[in-house]
C-alpha cells in the first residue's frame, strides 16, 4: 500500500537583516504528494498559538510551489510588550531571548497529513545591535513509544431461537 510522499524536511533557517527590518526565512522541501504545506507560529513548544505582534509571517500562510520558503517578521519596536521575550543580564528590553515554535504542516486538501514543529531561540543584544539563532530544537519524527496493556474480561450473553416461531431455545447451546 503506497499511502504517497508527505515527508517534510526543513532545509535552512535563516537570519536576514532587511535594511534594518529583521526576518527569519524558514525553507523546507514538501513531499510530492502534498498539495501545499501551511505555516503557523506559536508560544514555545507549540502547544498555543501565537497571538503576540512582535511576530507576522509575510505573505500567505500556505504555498502550494517549491520551494516552500516562509517569512517572519521579527519587530524588534514591540520587544517590551512581547510574552515571547526573555530579558537579559538587567539591560530591560535592549538584551534578551525571543523564544516561540515553527509549525509546517504538509497538506492535501484541506488536511495535515505530517508536520515538523521547531523551536527557536533568537537572541539579541541591541546594545551592540547583534542578533543569533540559538538553541534551536527539531521535534519532528521524535515519536514518544509507549506499551499499554489491556486486559478486560469481556462476557456475552446471547439469545437463540427457532426460525419457526422466534422461541428461546432452552438447553445447551453450542459455541458459534
Amino acid at each position: 500500500l503506497d499511502l504517497g510522499n508527505y515527508t517534510l524536511t526543513r532545509n535552512k533557517v535563516a537570519f536576514i537583516d532587511d535594511g534594518g527590518d529583521f526576518k527569519l526565512s524558514f525553507a523546507y522541501s514538501v513531499g510530492t504528494n502534498a498539495t501545499k504545506s501551511k505555516f503557523s507560529l506559536y508560544e514555545t513548544n507549540c502547544t498555543v498559538p501565537n497571538s503576540d505582534d512582535v511576530l507576522s509571517i509575510d505573505g500567505s500562510d500556505e504555498i502550494s510551489v517549491s520551494p516552500h520558503t516562509y517569512n517572519v517578521t521579527v519587530d524588534k519596536t514591540k520587544f517590551s510588550d512581547s510574552g515571547l521575550v526573555s530579558e537579559l543580564d538587567g539591560k530591560g528590553n535592549s538584551k534578551g531571548v525571543l523564544r516561540f515554535c515553527a509549525k509546517i504542516e504538509g497538506m492535501l486538501g484541506n488536511t495535515s497529513v505530517t508536520f515538523e514543529k521547531t523551536n527557536i531561540e533568537l537572541s539579541y543584544d541591541l546594545t551592540t545591535n547583534s542578533f543569533s539563532i540559538n538553541g534551536n530544537s527539531i521535534q519532528a519524527d521524535d515519536i514518544e513509544k509507549t506499551e499499554t496493556t489491556v486486559s478486560t474480561v469481556y462476557g456475552v450473553k446471547a439469545f437463540r431461537c427457532t426460525t419457526t416461531d422466534g422461541q428461546e431455545i432452552d438447553g445447551e447451546r453450542p459455541i458459534l
